[in-house]
């Protein structure tokens, strides 16, 4: 690549770091998504509030708890894995532009600097220093019936879910793109998941609606 060119070419260098924060680490958040989503839908640990629940067996109690500490590790776990994301991509960045004799171009300097800049940053930023001090980011209230659940973040701001989690991701795959040139077959490669079932799905109690 010559050092004059305004991007970090993934398919001309054999950088397999870049491969790995294309591809492991954006479908490892893919992954940690697609859980939360399926817990959220379908765990009644999540669709039901327990005061909805009469008398239930300790068993059942049990199920519940357990889909809660799953569903909060993937959580978790997703907010880590897009900081990271950004982490490695700078410092991929830098040293690539060392490997080559150059500078970081200003182009990848400027959207990278846009991107920490941003609203989605701060919000990746302080859900992930929240769950440092607590077990889950995740809050949640009884409106009609149905519980609503929100992120929370250090200084008490809280931001509604799902919709927002695609909205972080997707915020961090359009910097990789603007930084990184990606073949777009990788992009759209298709990745098989082995997804946890949840263990107190609808489909496996009866509680009154």
């Amino acid at each position: 690549m010559g050092r004059n060119k305004p991007h970090f070419r993934l398919k001309e260098n054999d950088s397999k770091v870049a491969l790995r924060i294309v591809f492991q680490q954006v479908y490892a958040c893919v992954y940690h998504l697609s859980t939360v989503r399926l817990f959220l839908k379908q765990s009644a640990a999540f669709t039901h509030h327990e005061s909805q629940f009469h008398n239930p067996e300790k068993e059942f109690t049990e199920r519940a708890n357990s889909d809660r500490v799953v569903l909060f590790a993937h959580l978790r776990a997703f907010f880590w894995e897009l900081h990271s994301i950004v982490d490695s991509l700078q410092g991929y960045c830098l040293r690539q532009a060392k490997k080559e004799g150059s500078v970081v171009p200003p182009v990848v300097k400027n959207a990278v600097r846009d991107f920490l800049k941003s609203q989605e940053w701060k919000d990746i930023q302080a859900i992930r220093n929240f769950s440092h001090s607590t077990a889950s980011p995740l809050g949640a209230r009884l409106e009609d019936g149905q519980l609503i659940y929100f992120l929370e973040t250090t200084d008490g701001t809280t931001i509604p879910i799902p919709d927002h989690l695609e909205t972080y991701l997707g915020a961090v795959r359009q910097l990789l793109q603007s930084v990184l040139v990606i073949p777009s077959e990788l992009m759209a490669a298709k990745v098989h998941f082995n997804l946890p079932p949840p263990s107190v799905s609808l489909t496996k109690q009866t509680t009154p609606p």
